[in-house]
């Protein structure tokens, strides 16, 4: 080869020649020191002439940082301050998304929280204890009719309160008395029955005072015949059993109702 090369140059680096040609044209620059300096001259003005082109084709506001940073050959930005602006724009957006977001949180948790008007707050008030319940008031239970007897078939002792004539007609049933029974009002009245089971005979039963709040209480005794004829030291005669039995109608009430017994003194 001669120097001809110089002329195919631009060929060679534009690819239009063949594989074979491409060889000879290196093999020619690396034994000519003139053809490989102008073979080096042509590639750097083929890149400065890439590069103007890419310059030419990308956005001129935004500067090429990373060349920059490389010591490349990068243009200025012109006076206008364009990556001023584009700092200026993302501040700007940054902002209005977080005052965007400031504001719709606020605005949820003034939702959620439902605060009072300012004309209808209340003003400032004591914290009040709690207060207990109030007792219910004493009540007391009179009593309005009472049947008594020393018999009946009920054997065993039991107290009963029913509230409803069924109730006391299965009871006066179940006692087997001999006379009618007694016409009771359930609209006004309840039924206490108390039966002392065998006991002595001349054993009574008595009634006491039928009070209470939550709960009403019906106390009641069964006392026995004294051991002793009165005035002597014989005994007095206790032959025979008693099953006695306490029927007494009182006002109704709808609290629950408690028979208690207590001892004889």
């Amino acid at each position: 080869m001669n120097d001809h090369i110089k002329e195919e140059i631009p060929l060679y680096l534009a690819g239009g020649l063949t594989e074979s040609r491409n060889r000879q044209i290196e093999a020619h620059a690396a034994a000519c020191e003139k053809c490989r300096a102008a073979l080096a001259k042509a590639r750097s003005k083929q890149a400065r002439g890439k590069r103007e082109a890419l310059k030419k084709a990308a956005p001129d506001r935004v500067p090429n940082f990373f060349l920059a940073r490389q010591g490349k050959g990068v243009s200025q930005p012109s006076t206008h301050g364009s990556p001023y602006k584009v700092v200026f724009v993302l501040l700007l957006l940054v902002g209005a998304g977080y005052w965007g977001y400031n504001r719709w949180f606020k605005s949820v948790e003034v939702s959620e929280s439902e605060p009072v008007p300012a004309d209808e707050a209340p003003a400032d008030v004591p914290a009040q204890e709690p207060q207990m319940p109030e007792p219910k008031e004493l009540l007391q239970l009179p009593v309005l009719k009472s049947w008594k007897g020393p018999e009946s078939a009920i054997i065993e002792p039991r107290v009963v309160v029913a509230r409803r004539p069924e109730v006391f007609e299965k009871l006066w049933i179940e006692m087997q008395a001999t006379e009618p029974r007694p016409q009771v009002d359930f609209g006004t009245s309840v039924v206490l029955a108390i039966f002392a089971g065998a006991s002595p005979l001349g054993t009574t039963i008595e009634l006491g005072r039928i009070e209470g709040t939550d709960e009403i209480y019906a106390p009641y005794r069964i006392v026995r015949p004294p051991s002793l004829m009165p005035g002597t030291t014989s005994p007095a005669p206790t032959s025979g059993v008693s099953h006695p039995y306490f029927i007494a109608a009182v006002v109704k009430t709808d609290r629950k109702i408690k028979l208690s017994r207590r001892e004889a003194r």
